[in-house]
């Protein structure tokens, strides 16, 4: 009897052992529940917080738009003979002479009788001198008349638009209007709060501007931003969870 009572007591208190943990034993199982609960609470937070980067370093954020100074809202006036453009030169005492020739990318045109003068960044009334100058020896009647005939100048658009590539500008052109030329915005993907024009400075250095478009597209006043040559437009994508 007395070996089955001892039996008896030893499971009870095997099993009480289980079941019932000493106060000490319990705060240690609280306190951990409570240091899993909190680390579960900053990793959500963390999670909450990249997630908020993530959408503001994308398109959906409005970049800060540049400034504009009257250089670039006026329309874009080539200064001399570029490149590309048409020169015609006639010599009233000698029609047989007359031509028209093509500025080519040096600068140059090519002369009647021979031989090539520098005409880029100089007026017609400057070319027709360097045209009597070369041919001082062979005019009897030191005459001669020049005109120009723009070639225009090329951008090139890039981005969230139909047809990106080369687009060429026959006259000032605003940066919307390259985007037409370019095709257009492609729907739904463009960004158009966030567009970007590259532009070459004098010092072969280059300057970002950041334009809003979306008001012009509305029908709200905006300054126009006239693009001037070998400008690059990049118009990006707007950030769209799928």
């Amino acid at each position: 009897m007395n070996t089955i009572s001892c039996l008896t007591g030893a499971r009870t208190g095997l099993f009480s052992g289980r079941n019932h943990q000493s106060p000490t034993d319990r705060d240690a199982v609280l306190a951990g529940r409570d240091r899993g609960g909190l680390a579960h609470s900053l990793l959500g937070w963390v999670v909450v917080a990249l997630l908020g980067l993530m959408l503001g370093g994308t398109g959906c954020k409005t970049g800060d738009v540049t400034p504009l100074t009257a250089d670039e809202t006026q329309p874009y006036m080539s200064v001399g003979v570029q490149p590309g453009d048409m020169v015609r030169i006639n010599f009233p005492a000698a029609p047989t002479m007359n031509s028209v020739q093509q500025v080519q990318s040096d600068g140059t045109i090519a002369l009647p009788l021979g031989g090539t003068i520098t005409v880029k960044g100089k007026s017609p009334a400057e070319i027709e001198k360097e045209v009597l100058k070369a041919y001082d020896a062979q005019l009897v009647v030191k005459e001669v008349s020049v005109s120009v005939e723009s070639g225009g100048f090329a951008v090139y658009v890039s981005g969230a638009v139909l047809r990106p590539g080369k687009v060429q500008c026959r006259q000032s052109m605003t940066v919307l209007e390259a985007v037409v030329e370019a095709g257009g915005f492609a729907e739904g993907r463009a960004d158009l709060k966030n567009v970007k024009v590259v532009r070459q400075q004098p010092d072969k250095t280059t300057r970002t501007f950041i334009l809003n478009l979306q008001k012009s597209l509305r029908g709200e006043a905006a300054e126009p931003f006239f693009l001037r040559p070998s400008d690059v437009v990049y118009v990006p994508e707007r950030f769209a969870f799928y």
